[in-house]
């Protein structure tokens, strides 16, 4: 015989919390087959036939004795949690609505007039309702006519039955983790019991302690249409809001970067500061705001952290350190909290004979193209009005391209900050953080420690080999006759390197120290043995023979070969595990299609794409590459920056 937990443990996962109308029959019972044998003889239907819904446990102080009560109903009723609802919302939309719940022994009705021009609810159309709710045997067919005619939108008494209150609604308050949130759970009354009301679910709500907040309308809602089972929210405090620390951010007189919200590109230009002129201001921490839970207890913020505003040789700090002036004409740009200002050089035509090659400690902008064969080199950042072919270009801060980068193959670009260029055609790309292209990446060589974006609506990754140290982010990879393009995220790559060297390393030490072991044989470990008693007898050394001598100093070699090999695994676990956290935020984003042909790897793991994709994300999973859909949401999030 099943005792009723493992009865409701099978059958909880089947059986929908449903607002139950006729036909239902509820049993007071302690075992599955009393339910049974009473649910048979009621609807003389198989047990095959029905659903069982165990509802609650039978009170202590209850009149019956039996441990459950348990809802039946055939599986042909048809019963639908929210048919109800939806005849009422569509009643109310038109004709109005009616509404029934039981009181303190009472039957209530509550009719809502219909809308200007439609008809109002008709006494047949209520008393079918009350039938659904099992109420009709019970009502006062007077009283529901006269309330039906009115139409007051309140509760009005239309009959009587026998009330329980060990058979009431029932009700779980619970909360949030900081107690922000209240919610409550309803659970079903008795046929004798009374059904949710606003004032009994405030005073429940009262009781818990919850005293700031509350939902009244939601309450209201809840009475006119309660939801069973279900933890509904009530009542809302106010969440505490931490401050925020002190930033340092450009002035608004400086020249700021420009985004096309239409198409997603980015245009970003040299900032220029000019003499005795302020460039950069400090943003006051905030203190925060205070927050109250549902229960009235005060939650006091953390007030956010003040920062100190610096700046290179360039510039001076005013204003009790809330303010920076530029000493000269230059470049302005913030790395932290430090403000850098450099001196700018312009240039307002294409590089030519005349202009010859730039080497310039400070920031360049060129106001045309670096044409073919010249060789750029900028201390600070470099902006391009125009573009650049093939020719040398070495950047120590940001470069900004406004058209493009076309190298027809033996192009060299170095960027030692970000690259925002319209695209990168015949170039090999190395970019010491993101690498962000408004267009596409064609039959190039692309390296990035950051990120490699390429999300603007024209943006393409074709037949190139891209590199990223943290994530790839492109709207399309792929074209139907190009070849296929190989994309790498190889995270920490100048730690990488170290990784495998000392792999390298590893991997040479244990070949000498396997090949000293094949020439010691145990003779020789003997003899060693015999020499260290002799050492520690104080025999003079002389008397050591040139073989012992050379036994000595193979085994010392060995000493040394197996502490560096347990060195060098060491610090080799300890980076692999370093290397694994920072892969695993790393992913690979196709926003739109992805071509077969192209190969994927996300450091030692590797994709072949054999069918076209879309809308996909490719990350490492236990060292595999797993696949999911691309959600905007979450890798949206990341892109807000950009």
């Amino acid at each position: 015989m099943l005792e009723f937990k493992q009865f409701h443990q099978k059958i909880q996962n089947t059986v929908p919390r449903s607002i139950l109308e006729k036909p239902v029959l509820r049993v007071h019972a302690n075992t599955v087959e009393e339910v049974q044998e009473e649910a048979v003889n009621y609807f003389h239907v198989p047990v095959s036939d029905l659903h069982f819904e165990i509802e609650r446990k039978t009170s202590r102080t209850s009149s019956h004795s039996k441990k459950f009560m348990v809802l039946v109903y055939p599986k042909d009723s048809n019963v639908d949690s929210d048919s109800e609802h939806r005849d009422e919302d569509s009643n109310e939309n038109m004709k109005g609505s009616v509404h029934f719940r039981k009181g303190l022994g009472s039957i209530l009705v509550l009719v809502v007039p219909p809308k200007e021009n439609f008809e109002p609810i008709s006494f047949e159309e209520a008393f079918s309702m009350l039938k659904r709710k099992n109420l009709s045997d019970n009502y006062d067919e007077p009283l529901l006519r006269k309330a039906v005619k009115e139409a007051a939108k309140e509760w009005v008494r239309i009959g009587s039955f026998s009330y329980n209150p060990v058979e009431d609604t029932s009700y779980t308050i619970t909360y949030d983790s900081d107690e922000i949130v209240a919610y409550i759970e309803i659970f079903r009354s008795g046929p004798f019991g009374k059904d949710p009301s606003f004032n009994q679910m405030k005073d429940e709500l009262k009781k818990d302690g919850v005293v700031l907040g509350i939902d009244e309308e939601r309450l209201m809602e809840l009475e006119l249409r309660p939801v069973y089972g279900k933890s509904i929210e009530v009542a809302r405090g106010t969440k505490v809001e931490n401050g925020k620390n002190a930033s340092v951010r450009i002035h608004d007189s400086v020249q700021k970067d420009f985004k096309n919200s239409k198409t997603k590109s980015i245009k970003k230009v040299i900032l220029t500061a000019k003499k005795n002129e302020i460039v950069a201001e400090k943003k006051a921490a905030t203190n925060g705001i205070r927050g109250e839970t549902v229960k009235g207890k005060i939650l006091l913020p953390k007030p956010g952290n003040d920062v100190t505003m610096s700046g290179n040789k360039n510039v001076i700090i005013i204003g009790d350190n809330t303010k920076a002036i530029s000493k000269l004409d230059g470049s302005v740009k913030i790395e932290g909290n430090k403000i850098i200002v450099e001196e700018l050089l312009i240039i307002d035509t294409s590089l030519s004979l005349e202009t010859g090659d730039i080497n310039f400690p400070g920031s360049v902008h060129i106001r045309g193209d670096i044409s073919d064969d010249f060789t750029v080199t900028v201390g600070a950042d470099l902006q391009v009005d125009g573009g650049i072919a093939n020719s040398i270009v070495k950047v120590g801060g940001d470069l900004n391209v406004n058209r493009g980068i076309k190298g027809k193959g033996s192009a060299e670009i170095e960027v030692g900050g970000n690259l925002v260029t319209g695209f990168i055609e015949g170039a090999n790309i190395n970019v010491y953080k993101d690498c962000i292209v408004n267009q596409a990446i064609i039959l190039s060589n692309v390296f990035a420690k950051g990120r490699v974006i390429a999300i603007a609506d024209r943006g393409r990754i074709i037949s190139s080999h891209i590199t990223a140290g943290k994530d790839i982010f492109v709207r399309a990879v792929g074209s139907a006759s190009g070849r296929g393009s190989v994309l790498e995220i190889k995270s920490l790559p100048e730690l990488r390197k170290y990784y495998e060297k000392l792999q390298a390393q590893k991997i040479e030490k244990r070949k000498k120290l396997n090949k000293i072991n094949l020439y010691l044989g145990v003779e020789d470990l003997h003899a060693v043995q015999k020499i260290i008693e002799r050492e520690k007898a104080n025999v003079d050394k002389e008397e050591i023979s040139e073989k012992e001598k050379v036994i000595i100093d193979t085994v010392r070699k060995i000493k040394i070969l197996q502490t560096e090999l347990k060195r060098i695994t060491e610090q080799s676990k300890v980076l692999a595990e370093r290397l694994v956290q920072a892969t695993s935020t790393s992913r690979l984003c196709v926003i739109q299609h992805l071509k077969t042909g192209t190969k994927i790897s996300i450091d030692n793991a590797k994709l072949h794409i054999k069918n076209d994709m879309q809308h996909i994300v490719f990350y490492l999973k236990d060292d595999r590459i797993g696949v999911r859909e691309y959600n905007n949401r979450l890798e949206g999030s990341i892109l807000k920056e950009y």
